[in-house]
């Protein structure tokens, strides 16, 4: 079982670094752009994006390695 929830941790783990570069690639995109529009638009996305990393990070704390029980 171990096994099975060091793949999944693994898993999380890049689904959180995908995540996070994607939240910085549309904070870049925002600042250049001038349509308000266009940024709220993304501020939406953005908004969701960190609600999921939110649950990704939850996810990966729940899957830590316990120690143990004899």
């Amino acid at each position: 079982m171990e096994a099975i929830h060091q793949v999944v941790r693994l898993n999380y783990t890049c689904i959180s670094e995908i995540i996070q570069s994607e939240l910085k690639f549309l904070s870049e995109i925002s600042e250049m752009t001038n349509d308000e529009r266009f940024r709220q638009s993304i501020a939406e996305v953005i908004y969701s994006l960190n609600d999921l990393s939110d649950t990704v990070n939850l996810q990966r704390r729940y899957l830590k390695p316990h120690p143990e029980v004899e």
